[in-house]
């Protein structure tokens, strides 16, 4: 444990930070699966390592704003990250896209509930 603890305080700031205090709670109880560096590495890139094509569609989609856009501009924006997400099939999924969109947008929603319509 003692090599974990060291590499682990080089990580520093964030999420990892928050990441890293976790892991170090369970090594000092005794309840983590990591018990060397290479182990620790593996966690690192299981945790922090790319995303799939599929998951960064799927981020770029729950982290869009409207920001100084038009309703309009946000909408088409909106319907195109949300086509190539594979969320723009209607049904369960749409609930997910249409309660994100609301989510970015401030103040009146401007009329999101045109977006399948």
């Amino acid at each position: 444990m003692t090599q974990v603890a060291w590499v682990l305080s080089y990580v520093q700031g964030g999420v990892a930070e928050a990441w890293k205090d976790n892991l170090l709670d369970k090594l000092t109880k005794g309840e983590s699966e990591v018990e060397s560096v290479e182990q620790l590495f593996t966690k690192i890139r299981n945790d922090f390592g790319e995303m799939s094509e599929e998951e960064r569609k799927i981020e770029q989609l729950r982290t869009i704003e409207q920001r100084g856009r038009t309703c309009d501009e946000y909408v088409q924006e909106f319907k195109k990250v949300t086509r190539r997400s594979g969320y723009a099939v209607k049904g369960a999924k749409e609930t997910i896209s249409l309660a994100q969109a609301k989510d970015a947008v401030p103040g009146p929603n401007c009329m999101l509930m045109s977006l399948w319509g």
